[in-house]
């Protein structure tokens, strides 16, 4: 008996965390449509759906997928919750009363976007007291001027007519005084409602990078919180037993401006109880990047041609500010822009050699011999429709003297 009791305990205890629709299905308007300037939205939720009273002290939306960067002209949001015996909107006029509604939240979600495929988690400044017999509103004012590519979120069928949504590029609502919503619909967004915690998380599981891996900047360190645990508000991250993020609430933390060679790391997750103990500790190494991959040329292919060739200069002083003496190089990348899949120029070749020059001195005959040359590459490669860095494992390594230009 005392067993079971314990593992009742255990059981019972952490936040409870109340799912709201699949998310299997997809939206851009719910919670806000990324394509306009401003936002106006409300949502209702019912009763039968949520099933638990109590503070509500985070929320929840899916982000379904999306170009990056589309959430940087529509990240300033106000969030409002409300009471309401109201089971659907009875037309695009019948918006529920801001004097209803109390805010909720105000503030900027951009750090806390998760990449696509995650919840964005909000922390509410104020709580909200559900009283698990009225259906809730759930409205959002999104305030930041601009607009960019859609950004589509986990999305599914309520009841009939449970959103509205106004979105305009001139003219941000004023709630007060609402016109006529834009889309009346009973697809709405996924939410998920936190209720708040009773014990510590526990440590969280890394996900990525593999242990050792290599990385570069911009790549990012993930975790998750294992199944069973209760809900983190936060997360500190150390790397190399420092401590370089302190309760962030993404669940990633972008590499940048470490230097080359070995590094550990190690994730703590915190709520209002206490932290959770360490997780495991792993280990990355920092690959040397020259550039930004920002531009977009026509190197180190050409797409428009049936076949290209291409050489390419990397001066000592560029690959010396990350590695002392001679190196091996075992893996190569080159920033691809992701506009369209290519499947008729993924077969590459790849030579490298040492050379004393800087420049190339003209278009016709200024070549370096390939006589001067190793291949350490022949084979196909994916360049999907997705941007990022398109990795290549050589075939044989090349020994880099750190003396002459690459």
């Amino acid at each position: 008996m005392s067993v079971l009791l314990a593992l009742g305990f255990a059981l019972g205890l952490g936040a409870v965390t109340v799912s709201v629709g699949t998310a299997t299905g997809s939206s851009n308007h719910f919670p806000i449509h990324t394509g306009y300037s401003y936002n106006y939205t409300q949502q209702i939720y019912t009763q039968s759906q949520i099933n638990h009273a109590g503070a509500i002290s985070r929320i929840r939306f899916y982000h379904h997928s999306s170009y990056p960067g589309s959430l940087g002209n529509s990240h300033d949001w106000v969030i409002y919750m409300g009471h309401t015996s109201r089971s659907s909107f009875g037309s695009t006029s019948d918006w529920e009363p801001a004097a209803n509604l109390v805010q909720v939240f105000s503030g900027s979600v951009l750090s806390s976007i998760p990449p696509p495929g995650d919840w964005l988690e909000i922390i509410l400044d104020t709580p909200f007291n559900y009283d698990n017999f009225s259906n809730l509103v759930v409205a959002i004012h999104e305030t930041t001027p601009g607009l960019n590519y859609s950004v589509y979120w986990g999305g599914f069928t309520s009841g009939s007519n449970t959103g509205l949504s106004l979105h305009h590029n001139g003219i941000n609502p004023d709630i007060n005084n609402l016109p006529e919503a834009r889309l009346m619909t009973d697809n709405i967004a996924a939410l998920q409602l936190v209720f708040p915690d009773t014990e510590a998380p526990l440590p969280p599981t890394l996900i990525s990078p593999a242990d050792n891996a290599p990385v570069r900047d911009g790549q990012a360190l993930e975790w998750r919180l294992p199944v069973g645990s209760a809900d983190a508000s936060g997360y500190d991250v150390y790397i190399d037993g420092v401590m370089v993020s302190e309760a962030q609430t993404a669940r990633s933390y972008v590499l940048s401006g470490l230097e080359t060679g070995p590094h550990t790391w190690q994730v703590i997750a915190r709520n209002n109880v206490g932290s959770s103990l360490p997780s495991e500790m792993r280990s990355f190494v920092m690959s040397l990047a020259i550039g930004s991959g920002e531009g977009n040329f026509q190197l180190p292919i050409s797409l428009y041609t049936t076949f290209s060739q291409s050489q390419s200069i990397y001066l000592q002083s560029e690959i010396a500010s990350g590695i002392q003496g001679a190196q091996s190089i075992e893996r190569i990348a080159y920033h691809w822009n992701g506009l369209t899949a290519c499947s008729n120029s993924n077969h590459w070749i790849i030579y490298m050699g040492h050379t004393d020059r800087t420049e190339f001195d003209n278009l016709d005959a200024n070549w370096v011999p390939i006589s001067q040359m190793v291949q350490v590459f022949d084979g196909h490669l994916a360049l999907p429709a997705i941007p990022g860095w398109i990795e290549i494992d050589l075939d044989i390594p090349f020994v880099y003297n750190n003396a002459d230009n690459l």
